[in-house]
């Protein structure tokens, strides 16, 4: 394998690298918007929850939102970390490359070693590469341990939201009875009565 060849293959490898970092990328912010989602549904139960149910299993309830909240909290630190704080390194500009190629040639660098100009591009795709695959690797361990995480988060969350729908715990839903209490005929009477002079006036 000549020196071009191995420089077609190091220039294959970093513009993968720079994929799979675009990819990681992508993946991380699906779970970002699954995270929100799973928030959004259970503040919604939160606030939605009938309150006139046994005391056990209102506690049952807080707990499992409390460890539900916990592991969203944890996911989304993991998360952050996958996204921020992260090195990576590029070859240089095409003007650069090319200023470093005319100081070859005005050395004579390229008369005594043919190959110097190959070389050095060797040595930056080499480099780059190398350097984002080890970056690429630390970002997917990171992400790997946030869904592992996030697919935790969904046992107290599936566990409420079972209770929830199947016990009917929604205080808004149209199952339940709504009971409308009059104290006193009389009071009724005197409101109509009092609405009637108003509407005179």
């Amino acid at each position: 394998m000549d020196k071009l060849e191995i420089l077609s293959l190091y220039k294959e490898q970093y513009e993968s690298e720079l994929e799979r970092k675009n990819t990681i990328s992508s993946q991380t912010q699906l779970r970002f918007a699954v995270i929100a989602t799973i928030a959004t549904l259970l503040l919604y139960m939160i606030r939605s929850v009938e309150l006139n149910i046994p005391h056990w299993l209102i506690l049952m309830l807080v707990a499992l939102s409390l460890w539900n909240v916990g592991m969203l909290i944890i996911t989304s630190n993991k998360l952050v970390k996958v996204i921020w704080g992260n090195d990576y390194v590029y070859i240089p500009f095409p003007d650069e490359i090319e200023r470093t190629r005319n100081e070859m040639l005005d050395q004579k660098v390229l008369d005594k070693e043919p190959d110097a100009f190959i070389d050095f591009l060797l040595e930056e795709y080499s480099d780059c590469a190398g350097s984002n695959a080890r970056t690429n690797d630390i970002r997917m361990g990171k992400l790997n341990s946030a869904t592992t995480t996030l697919r935790n988060s969904l046992i107290p969350f599936i566990i409420i939201g079972s209770v929830f729908v199947f016990m009917d715990l929604d205080s808004s839903s149209p199952r339940k009875d709504v009971s409308v209490s009059i104290t006193s005929v009389q009071q009724v009477k005197n409101a109509a009565t009092a609405l009637e002079a108003k509407h005179v006036e």
